[in-house]
């Protein structure tokens, strides 16, 4: 049995009663033409650790290489776990400042600073933005954010003016950019464009730092992002995965993260391997799995390797309220409609038609397109648009699946709409509905019976306790101040455990973003709203 080296390979090369041997090392590939084993270079240490072989000089040069980085590798992982049962006060690191961090972020800067790749798996509105902004300042290379598209400018923009001094692009529709000579610090880009990109160029050759947002993307290892994102894996030295929720179905969605940080901490990069050794098939026609006795232990040590998770709950020093807003992009058909009804007062949509007879309600008419729909003239609901729900849908599976959701609804169709959508995992609460229905819609939720409760804000705002919950979405806003702060008191009362955090899902370049501004700003709506129809935003 013998062993050597070649583009960037451990070949194996055996008599054929060996062959088990060598299955047993793991993560081989049989090349039938030379009746070889090829094996990824890293598990040269374990070919020769594990197996009688003979190898020359130059092999044993490599072997010593790695032994080595492996050997610094395990320190470093044992200082981690550490760090990580320890108080973390620290106010720089390597010259860049973390006065502004929270503890637990510092923890997760230092952490993740120790590798050149990490996962950062922080819930929802435990400020994971602004960990991994702190991380590009700290490797000072250039950075691609891979983000769903809602992100990038009402949540990445704003935290990287407001924490750096780093210059960042937005990609989404300017491709251009990322071929220009202009010095960007950070290229943000949403999934498709990263696909589109990666086919029209080699991005290694620019951005040695790749972070993804809401890493949960890559749960399905056929998906053609998963497979997109993991061919990059080798050629960048620098790569975060950040989300709250890694695993929301099951244990095999770590394995497209943490083969993107590093396939050695799940020990293999194949995606049948893995499932192989841990899982075991049930269910008819064996296509669902189950985590063998001990594999859930297991995965989650090797996880931890390279990973680093918190809950808000265990994050002392975090303001009570943490707000949030995630930007909607209208599609072609829903702004040309929103166009129209703007400027005609009138809105055309098949054998339909919806008036605004006058600016109120031509406003009214804004928010139903904004929202997806409009209700027409002879009182038909008009569907025009999902962009919302699919914005909605991102947005819960970044939730962890054990919190519940108050989904705020300013429009009765809007809550029959996903309720269809969430079917069992929602119960609705507004005016149509029985008062005997509406008691046990809020019962069933205070007894955490259902995950997703769908509420007007006239039906549950006002005087309910709701703090067994501590997310709030906002899917559209109403006018009213008054009951906007006491929709949002449901959840922030006496006997809320944990941090309250607030989602809005804003329409970009529409009167969503005027009804929000009032809101969290002060100003005056009816006049601003007046404004924009008159030709101004």
């Amino acid at each position: 049995m013998r062993v050597y080296t070649s583009d960037n390979q451990a070949i194996v090369r055996c008599q054929y009663h060996e062959k088990e041997l060598i299955k047993a090392i793991g993560d081989f590939k049989f090349n039938k033409a030379d009746a070889s084993w090829r094996f990824p270079i890293r598990k040269l240490v374990d070919i020769i650790d594990n197996l009688k072989i003979d190898y020359n000089e130059e092999t044993k040069l490599i072997y010593d290489r790695l032994r080595a980085e492996r050997q610094k590798h395990h320190k470093k992982i044992n200082i981690a776990n550490k760090i990580k049962t320890e108080e973390c006060n620290i106010e720089s690191l390597n010259g860049i400042d973390l006065s502004i961090c929270f503890q637990h972020q510092k923890k997760a800067i230092t952490l993740a600073s120790m590798f050149d790749s990490y996962a950062l798996f922080m819930e929802t509105g435990t400020g994971k933005t602004l960990c991994a902004i702190k991380l590009i300042e700290y490797w000072k290379v250039p950075a691609m954010i891979v983000a769903p598209l809602s992100t990038l400018e009402s949540v990445w923009i704003p935290e990287i003016a407001k924490w750096s001094k780093l210059n960042a692009v937005i990609l989404w529709h300017n491709l251009k950019a990322f071929y220009s000579n202009d010095p960007y610090d950070i290229y943000l880009i949403n999934y498709e464009q990263f696909k589109k990109l990666s086919k029209e160029t080699d991005i290694s050759k620019k951005v040695k730092c790749i972070i993804i947002d809401e890493s949960s993307k890559l749960k399905n290892p056929k998906s053609q992002i998963t497979k997109t994102i993991l061919d990059c894996r080798e050629k960048i030295p620098h790569r975060i995965c950040l989300t709250g929720t890694p695993a929301p179905n099951n244990l095999l969605e770590y394995f497209g993260q943490m083969t993107f940080i590093n396939p050695d901490c799940l020990g293999t990069d194949n995606f049948y391997r893995f499932r192989n050794t841990f899982f075991f098939s049930t269910g008819y026609g064996g296509y669902q799995y189950r985590p063998m006795k001990g594999a859930k232990e297991a995965i989650i040590q090797n996880v931890s390797k390279q990973a680093f998770s918190i809950r808000k709950k265990d994050c002392f020093d975090l303001p009570d309220r943490i707000y949030e807003t995630r930007n909607i992009y209208m599609d072609k058909v829903q702004e040309a409609a929103y166009e129209e009804m703007k400027k005609e007062n009138i809105l055309e949509f098949g054998d339909h038609v919806a008036l605004g007879v006058n600016e109120l309600a031509k406003i009214m008419k804004l928010r139903q397109i904004t929202s997806g729909f409009v209700i027409s003239t002879q009182g038909a609901t008009v569907l025009i648009s999902d962009a919302k729900i699919k914005v909605l849908k991102e947005l819960l599976e970044e939730i962890p699946e054990d919190k519940q959701v108050i989904i705020w609804c300013n429009f009765h169709f809007e809550i029959e709409r996903l309720k269809d959508e969430f079917k069992d995992d929602a119960r609705t609460l507004y005016g149509a509905m029985p008062q005997k229905a509406k008691q046990q819609a809020i019962v069933d939720f205070q007894a955490k019976k259902y995950r997703i409760l769908l509420a007007h804000p006239l039906s549950g705002g006002i005087g309910l306790n709701l703090q067994q919950c501590s997310y709030i979405i906002w899917y559209s806003l109403s006018y009213s101040s008054e009951q906007h702060s006491q929709a949002n008191d449901r959840i922030y009362r006496k006997g809320q455990e944990n941090k309250c955090t607030y989602f809005y899902l804003i329409t970009k370049d529409s009167i969503d973003e005027l009804i929000y501004k009032a809101l969290t700003q002060k100003i005056n709506l009816l006049e601003s709203c007046l404004e924009m129809l008159k030709g101004g935003k």
